[in-house]
């Protein structure tokens, strides 16, 4: 009787928790909606549609996301499987990075803090005026190219 009594006090008692968590807004219970992978509290996107780093944003923004901002190596993770998984011969995809308003600082275009980027090798170069991130597929990283470039692209926003 005390074991099944202990038992009920603590389904009750977490059962609440969450409850109260999630009437806070603090808990990422809710599913991202069809089409688009979890994590943490964040859903992603790919669209194997290649267009500019600005008509990719935009197309985003329709959807009421923003180009990815990458905040954790699991988001990283996540984007990278999802592109491969979607389409496995792409290499790059437009994300959220860009520096337009400043050469040199980065900025994402959700308004995130941006930081612990893990740029590719001799990266960012800015090589021919590059203002704008893509993610590099196979060496996992991120490479600044010139935002009039057609890459396709993966949208992101927080639940």
């Amino acid at each position: 009787f005390i074991k099944v009594s202990i038992i009920v006090f603590l389904s009750v008692s977490l059962s609440f928790c969450l409850y109260y968590i999630c009437a806070a807004g603090d808990c990422d219970c809710r599913p991202c909606p069809a089409g688009w992978s979890k994590t943490g509290p964040r859903c992603f996107r790919f669209f194997n549609t290649p267009d500019t780093w600005s008509n990719a944003e935009s197309a985003c923004i329709a959807l009421n996301a923003n180009l990815a901002s990458v905040r954790s190596k699991n988001e990283q993770s996540l984007i990278k499987s999802i592109v491969q998984s979607v389409s496995g011969d792409v290499q790059t995809a437009w994300i959220g990075g860009n520096d337009a308003v400043k050469e040199g600082v980065w900025r994402w275009s959700d308004g995130s803090r941006f930081v612990n980027i893990a740029w590719a090798t001799g990266e960012p170069n800015n090589l021919e005026t590059e203002n704008c991130m893509e993610i590099y597929i196979k060496v996992d990283g991120y490479n600044d190219l010139a935002c009039e470039s057609k890459r396709p692209y993966v949208c992101g926003f927080t639940q």
